[in-house]
């Protein structure tokens, strides 16, 4: 006997009468969540897709070749697929990527997205983590230049000079220091003072 899928919904899509049916197979008056009505086949709605009646692909997935799409997509693999080279060092802290479908991103991130790039241009937007050791997710991903980036690696190494926080490379910026002497230097056990002294002098 052969399937009725009358009132089934298949994502976006809901059934609503048999349209028409032949030795090639049967096909379906679908009803869009935005009320257009559509025919689809059934072996279409048996897909493992997400349908509609292409309204959510001209709402989303026209950004698929943008770069927003392509944080979202590198982001994704970094915690969810084994075959990418940084995926280990997200699968032993247990960091997940919280957003289940690129609509949720897409809804969440891309007004903050827009207002980074009109201030500090596209190539100098990254999606960034606050926290290292917690997961993509809306309460902790913000978008951030490269500087600020860099700065929130969980490998950065921070110092104190005249009552200022720091990192090692601000100080050798600041201070007009080779950074490959300062890491001899520091080889040697000493202190950021003792070695802004001896480079000073």
């Amino acid at each position: 006997m052969k399937e009725d899928l009358v009132w089934k919904t298949f994502h976006r899509l809901t059934v609503i009468w048999l349209e028409k049916s032949n030795r090639r197979g049967r096909w379906w008056k679908c009803k869009c969540k935005c009320w257009k009505e559509v025919v689809r086949s059934t072996s279409h709605l048996n897909e493992n897709v997400k349908h509609s009646c292409w309204c959510r692909g001209w709402q989303y997935h026209h950004k698929s070749d943008t770069k927003f799409y392509k944080k979202y997509s590198e982001a994704k693999k970094r915690c969810n697929n084994p075959n990418v080279d940084s995926y280990k060092y997200y699968w032993w802290k247990w960091i997940k990527f919280e957003w289940d479908s690129f609509e949720a991103f897409d809804a969440d991130m891309y007004d903050s997205y827009l207002e980074h790039v009109k201030q500090f241009w596209e190539k100098n937007t990254s999606l960034d983590r606050i926290d290292w050791n917690w997961n993509y997710c809306k309460e902790n991903c913000r978008w951030a230049t490269r500087v600020e980036q860099n700065l929130n690696r969980s490998n950065m190494e921070w110092v104190e000079y005249e009552w200022e926080r720091m990192s090692m490379a601000q100080l050798c910026k600041k201070l007009w220091f080779a950074k490959h002497r300062v890491d001899y230097l520091k080889r040697k056990w000493l202190s950021v003072d003792e070695i802004v002294r001896k480079l000073s002098s």
